[in-house]
């Protein structure tokens, strides 16, 4: 049984309901994170993230043998938890009351503010965590919240005060659109249940915009630690649509996510360029980012190019029976990645949160499976058309007219 429900204070719920599975994954997804700050106050989603985590809840899930995971990205942030099914309802109910109504007292805040310090601090002695998570800097203008890092300044976690973070929780994060996404054993009782129980919290509604958008392709080069350089390429995709976020996920699986199929990782380890290299696809609301990075010796950077190059122009001339193949394996492997519980939750939560979509996993794998190879090929010609952003970590002053 599936379920698409918005109720009437503005929750938008989504629910599979799996017969023969013993537990159940939830998770309360609202639609506020890094790209909804300003340079000021940059990190507070992350840090009241970590500070609603630390709320009884987790101990209460915990005890019961059950798991928390607490994410916070640029477009949204969440709770998910993980319970036995006979467990659901009231694990639900704890986490939604410890969710609207949270003790945001200062012993929490000082705890929590040392972990981030440390937390960002580890990010940045990480040199492929520290490229990774400003690569959007050489696609979107510094000022652009959508190249804000999730974690933030040092100096802004340690401005944030009581005040400011309640603030925050209560006029703007709990009024922000909220998915309560459900997968797993329940029966129709217990949704029912759960349906009304959330349909009775007190939740004012408020949209947000992510404001002051500027795209902006450019070439940043910045002094490598290490005798190690990254590179990363992005390209940007102006689409809200949600089967035009279909294409890139293929691409990415075709290049690097396929094992000893995948066509980057095999030219590059055959030229012996490359020890580390992945690609990826980035979905928010107003659009898509495509990136590949990879990690080499300092003096390979210009074949390491070269390969990329030809290989997405291999790529684009791919025959018929190998496209098959390759959309074929990406099913398989996309039955597995979603075979759990909690990641098919996560899943609905967050097409219904950022591509106004409920689509769950099966309509997902069938719009997978309808891909032609057309659209395939005219969507890699048109990515290598476009202005790209590079974002590398190198140890020589380089001319900036490199292009893919």
């Amino acid at each position: 049984m599936k379920i698409k429900k918005k109720l009437k204070n503005g929750i938008q719920v989504i629910c599979e309901c799996q017969r023969n599975v013993d537990i159940v994954s939830f998770g309360f997804w609202f639609q506020f994170g890094s790209a909804y700050e300003t340079q000021s106050n940059n990190g507070i989603s992350h840090f009241l993230e970590h500070v609603i985590n630390k709320q009884e809840f987790e101990i209460f899930i915990e005890n019961k043998g059950g798991r928390v995971e607490c994410i916070t990205s640029k477009e949204y942030i969440s709770f998910n938890v993980t319970v036995n099914k006979k467990d659901f309802l009231e694990c639900l109910k704890r986490v939604a009351v410890q969710i609207f109504s949270p003790k945001i007292t200062k012993e929490i805040v000082e705890s929590e503010r040392a972990v981030i310090i440390e937390e960002i601090k580890m990010y940045q002695s990480d040199f492929l965590e520290n490229a990774l998570d400003n690569i959007s800097r050489c696609i979107f203008k510094e000022q652009s919240p959508l190249a804000f890092p999730i974690l933030g300044s040092e100096n802004n976690v340690l401005s944030f005060d009581l005040e400011q973070l309640s603030d925050t929780w209560y006029n703007k994060i709990l009024k922000s659109p909220l998915v309560v996404s459900i997968n797993g054993g329940i029966d129709e009782k217990q949704l029912y249940e759960a349906l009304d129980y959330l349909e009775n919290i007190n939740k004012e509604n408020k949209s947000y915009k992510i404001s002051n958008i500027e795209y902006s392709t450019s070439f940043i080069i910045e002094e490598s630690l290490h005798d190690i350089s990254i590179l990363n390429i992005l390209s940007y995709f102006e689409t809200s649509d949600f089967h035009q976020h279909i294409l890139p996920e293929i691409l990415t699986f075709h290049l690097t996510n396929s094992g000893q199929n995948s066509l980057l990782i095999r030219e590059l380890r055959k030229r012996g360029l490359s020890y580390q290299t992945f690609s990826y696809y980035l979905p928010y609301t107003i659009a898509g980012i495509l990136g590949i990075t990879a990690l080499f010796s300092s003096d390979k950077l210009l074949e390491v190019i070269n390969v990329i190059k030809s290989t997405l122009e291999s790529v684009a001339q791919i025959s018929p029976k190998d496209f098959e193949q390759i959309k074929n394996m990406a099913i398989n492997q996309s039955f597995i990645l979603y075979e759990t519980t909690l990641e098919r939750m996560k899943f609905q939560a967050k097409n219904s949160l950022l591509s106004r979509e409920d689509i769950f996993v099966d309509d997902y794998l069938v719009r997978l499976s309808e891909v032609g190879i057309k659209d395939y090929i005219s969507f890699v010609r048109d990515m290598i058309k476009r202005e790209k952003g590079y974002l590398l970590f190198h140890n020589e002053i380089l001319d900036k007219n490199i292009s893919i």
